[in-house]
């Protein structure tokens, strides 16, 4: 061990005893999952003072700019011929009509669940659950009721949020799983505007991690390609809206834990504006990151997820015409994302960006300014809030816990005070810089992951090997979080080893319904091309 190695080590074990943490045999652990971040470490030592910056405003007062011209109209009602290839705003209208069973929608999804049970999708599943709802559902529609606009579509939340008559597992098996006697908000309006609630999705062990790999529940599966990690932690969410065993998903993010297993799985996964949807119910990872999100096979159905979630207008997000390239202007960010992924992500969100272009888009380049500190507010911010959350859990000694969960979790009473403050200062900075460089723009433009999709094994659920990945994958859709701006991914292309590659579109805060309509823009773009096409009947 070099000089470095040892001061850390002997500043460790002093900040464990002093702190009186009773656990000092993972001192080995704490050493090498630090050194994993040492650049990260190393870099908030090196910064400069930064008194003369303001604290971020967290969490930012949620105010949401919908269109002017009025919302989506409802689509028109036809006989689903199967629920599993329909768009959730497809069944609605559908089943609102009484063209379709709620109890058709709840047989065909429960019966492709089963089919695809080797994707590990859900943690609990109960198909009979899912009848009842279904018929309770249809005796409200023989009473001439309107159950909503999520009327008869099934839909997965992830398995750290309330969702009544199931375990509440957190994704562990170190912790009690009570049976949840209430919904989380999210969850609640999602089956009051009648939705299928199915069951409770899987996810990376407390909400905490990017590979999907849970020590306790095992790895969920890919649908895109059986050879690669789905990502995570939305682990399940992500893999359940791909496959079409449901077309929603409840999902959480706190520095891409929802875009990146969509991404990796070839879905659509929205983080809007930070405060915008309640968290209420909701296991919280980081109190200043986290968000709720939807996922889905294309943007409308995300979109009229999340009008339920944040109790507005079914349709309002959208404008009555979906918006041409010629309508946008975007940015492209000069300073580190295309350099920094890898190439063949690279060429093929580019590639859109200039369809874009030709299609009659201004497309913007220049640089975000500070963007090199946003891996370090982010970092530092993460650690010290997902410790502090877990603090009791850990001083209680749940050894249940999987070896990378606990050391992460652990590592953060290592950082200062001073250094979490500091942080919050940078996070200030980087969203003033990134939105002045929006200026005029509508949203920004980059690649959502910046590797390749991991191939099984490449990444294991050990310090060593989830850790740089998280890391890797993060890195583009952290800054989001950090900033608390609306960002969502896409499918953009399918890589030259079958797994896909996504496009991230981010905007300004409260501008959520404008990301929405630039994603379904490029979404359209992007099925032109002859990429991923959207879910539909």
């Amino acid at each position: 061990m070099d000089g470095a190695g040892q001061e850390l080590t002997d500043y460790l074990r002093a900040t464990a005893a002093f702190r009186h943490y009773p656990f000092p045999e993972h001192l080995e652990q704490w050493a090498e999952r630090l050194l994993v971040n040492r650049k990260e470490i190393e870099g908030f030592r090196d910064l400069p003072h930064l008194d003369s910056l303001p604290l971020q405003d967290m969490p930012p007062a949620p105010r949401l700019d919908l269109p002017k011209d009025g919302g989506r109209a409802p689509a028109p009602a036809r006989k689903i011929a199967d629920p599993t290839t329909a768009t959730a705003v497809e069944i609605a209208a559908s089943v609102r009509a009484r063209l379709t069973s709620p109890r058709d929608v709840a047989e065909a999804c429960s019966a492709r669940a089963a089919e695809l049970s080797y994707l590990n999708a859900f943690i609990s599943f109960d198909p009979d659950a899912v009848r009842q709802q279904a018929d309770e559902l249809s005796d409200r529609l023989k009473r001439g009721q309107d159950p909503g606009p999520l009327a008869g579509v099934a839909v997965a939340p992830k398995d750290i949020m309330y969702v009544r008559g199931h375990p509440y597992t957190l994704g562990t098996k170190a912790l009690p799983a009570p049976t949840a006697d209430r919904d989380a908000i999210c969850v609640a309006r999602t089956r009051d505007a009648g939705a299928l609630i199915f069951g409770t999705a899987h996810t990376h062990e407390l909400g905490y991690g990017a590979t999907g790999i849970n020590p306790h529940f095992g790895r969920a599966g890919n649908p895109a390609s059986a050879r690669h990690l789905a990502g995570g932690s939305s682990s399940g969410s992500a893999a359940a809206a791909a496959a079409g065993i449901v077309p929603l998903s409840i999902g959480t993010d706190t520095g891409g834990s929802l875009r990146i297993p969509a991404s990796a799985c070839g879905a659509v996964g929205f983080k809007p504006t930070h405060g915008l949807l309640s968290r209420d119910g909701v296991m919280m990872v980081a109190w200043s990151l986290d968000d709720v999100g939807t996922m889905s096979a294309n943007v409308a159905d995300c979109a009229l997820l999340f009008e339920v979630m944040a109790g507005l207008p079914a349709g309002c997000t959208l404008p009555p015409v979906p918006r041409k390239p010629a309508d946008l202007k975007v940015l492209r960010p000069t300073n580190g994302y295309f350099a920094m992924a890898h190439p063949e992500v690279a060429a093929r969100v580019g590639e859109v960006i200039d369809r874009l272009g030709r299609e009659g888009a201004i497309v913007v380049e220049r640089e975000i300014e500070h963007m090199q500190w946003a891996p370090l507010a982010h970092f530092m911010t993460l650690f010290a809030e997902a410790t502090e959350a877990h603090w009791p859990k850990l001083m209680q000694g749940q050894a249940g816990l999987g070896l990378d969960i606990r050391v992460r979790l652990e590592i953060g009473q290592f950082f200062s005070a001073v250094d979490y403050v500091k942080a919050q200062r940078l996070r200030a900075l980087l969203r003033s810089s990134m939105i002045a460089a929006m200026a005029d723009a509508d949203a920004i433009i980059t690649p959502t992951i910046a590797p390749l999709v991991p191939e099984i094994g490449s990444a294991g659920n050990s310090i060593q090997g989830s850790a740089p990945h998280s890391r890797e994958s993060a890195h583009f859709s952290a800054p989001y979080n950090a900033t608390g701006m609306p960002a969502i991914t896409i499918p953009c292309a399918i890589d030259s080893r079958g797994a896909p590659i996504g496009l991230q579109i981010a905007g300004r805060p409260g501008d959520d319904a404008r990301v929405l309509q630039v994603a379904e823009a490029c979404e359209k773009v992007i099925e032109d091309m002859g990429g991923p096409r959207r879910r539909s009947t």
